[in-house]
């Protein structure tokens, strides 16, 4: 036999109050006594009444859901970024839904897709949208977008961002801080590790040994990039 369903009306029952005074106690606790909440809260725990966060959505037009696209969920560098977002969402009452973009256009275009079917309340993303139609359709729908990890004159909505330029252009002065001329480099494949590059060299002043890394890197990809440079140029300092 299929167990019995737990529904709001069994916690309305066992906390000796109307249904739609428990479910304000639950959805609009402003309207009710601080002690009505209290017994509705305790009723819950005692039935095991989970809410349907789907109806409540529906009702309130808000998921209470926002979504964090990165490119690659296993690199650390994108660990912070994911951790306050959940912290700070958490702590206002959303949960973080995370997908993983993979330097795939056609896996973005997806991702978007379908945060925008979910109806989530934002999407946060590591990287630019500007040239994704689906990006364009989140405007269109009222979902609010961030875009970090970036800069452009033209941000599809908001921008929290660097310029990569200006990190790789910082590496090539502290290694001429150093003395380091005689240096080797290893970058990324993706436009994101072009800018870097080109704010280094430009800063170094004159072309060096380079290898490139596909998307996505790791330790074992860096380690294959530092033999290739050595082996190109024995001499490298750095």
């Amino acid at each position: 036999m299929k167990p019995k369903s737990i529904t709001l009306h069994d916690v309305a029952r066992a906390a000796g109050v109307s249904l739609i005074t428990a479910s304000r106690a639950l959805g609009n606790p402003g309207r009710v006594s601080e002690a009505t909440i209290a017994r509705v809260q305790q009723a819950v725990t005692e039935t095991g009444y989970i809410p349907n966060l789907l109806a409540g959505g529906l009702k309130s037009r808000r998921s209470h859901t926002v979504a964090a696209l990165v490119p690659i969920i296993s690199v650390p560098q994108f660990l912070p970024t994911i951790e306050a977002l959940t912290v700070e969402l958490d702590r206002e009452g959303y949960q973080l839904i995370l997908g993983q973009m993979g330097y795939d256009r056609g896996r973005e275009e997806a991702l978007l897709n379908a945060m925008a079917g979910r109806r989530v309340d934002g999407v946060v993303v590591a990287g630019l949208l500007s040239d994704i139609p689906a990006a364009h359709r989140l405007r269109e729908i009222g979902i609010p977008v961030v875009e970090t990890w970036d800069l452009t004159e033209r941000p599809l909505d908001m921008l929290v961002g660097f310029s990569h330029r200006k990190v790789g252009s910082a590496v090539a002065e502290f290694f001429l801080s150093k003395g380091w001329r005689n240096v080797g480099l290893a970058t990324g494949d993706d436009q994101r590790a072009a800018v870097r590059r080109a704010g280094f060299l430009e800063t170094l002043g004159h072309d060096v040994p380079t290898a490139v890394v596909p998307a996505p890197s790791n330790v074992a990809s860096g380690r294959r990039a530092a033999a290739e440079l050595f082996a190109k140029s024995p001499g490298l300092g750095a």
